[in-house]
């Protein structure tokens, strides 16, 4: 297994919940009157630059907080793609930006929908908010050659409790990004401990 992939265990069940995440991005986008949620958790969406830097954030908190460093990345020069998770977050980067960056959700955590998303976009560096690991997403950047950076990581006592194969699921995600940076000594200790 190359270094950084998902365990075939993670890979079937993530084909075998695919049917449940369809039907999530459905009611999910629907609530939120986000209707194009379930294209972009499919396909991606439309990016009309290349060289881009890719800024993931969870959710709405997450966005706020990272929101000073998509500012700073703007007033350098950079151009911007910034995803989220949920339809909220999503929102929330077209009230903060408007087209001023390209803004969409992250696609299903399954290879053909995270290879699409990577073709769609001209990534050149991700940086990802606290922990959000989703093993095929960063697996697939791995293998475009995107150098991936987990910004303010932290990592949850739960998740240090999880059995050996949610240890191993994140042991293998976080050897994904080149350098992490804990949010304090705590996360920085528990992402030690899982090396």
């Amino acid at each position: 297994m190359i270094p950084g992939s998902p365990p075939p265990g993670y890979r079937l069940l993530s084909i075998l919940l695919y049917p449940l995440w369809i039907l999530h991005a459905v009611r999910h986008g629907a609530r939120h009157g986000l209707r194009e949620y379930l294209p972009m958790r499919l396909f991606g969406f439309a990016s009309r630059q290349r060289e881009q830097v890719w800024v993931h954030a969870s959710s709405v908190g997450e966005v706020r907080a990272v929101t000073p460093l998509v500012e700073a990345l703007l007033a350098g020069g950079e151009r911007v793609v910034f995803t989220s998770f949920t339809a909220t977050g999503c929102l929330a980067i077209r009230r903060a930006f408007s087209a001023r960056v390209s803004s969409g959700v992250i696609p299903i955590d399954i290879g053909w929908s995270c290879r699409r998303f990577f073709r769609r976009h001209g990534i050149k560096l991700g940086l990802i908010v606290e922990t959000e690991l989703w093993p095929e997403l960063l697996y697939q950047a791995r293998r475009q050659h995107i150098a991936l950076l987990l910004v303010n990581a932290r990592l949850s006592a739960r998740s240090l409790r999880g059995g050996s194969f949610v240890r191993g699921v994140l042991k293998n995600a976080l050897a994904c990004f080149e350098h992490i940076l804990a949010r304090n000594r705590a996360d920085r200790v528990a992402l030690l401990e899982l090396e």
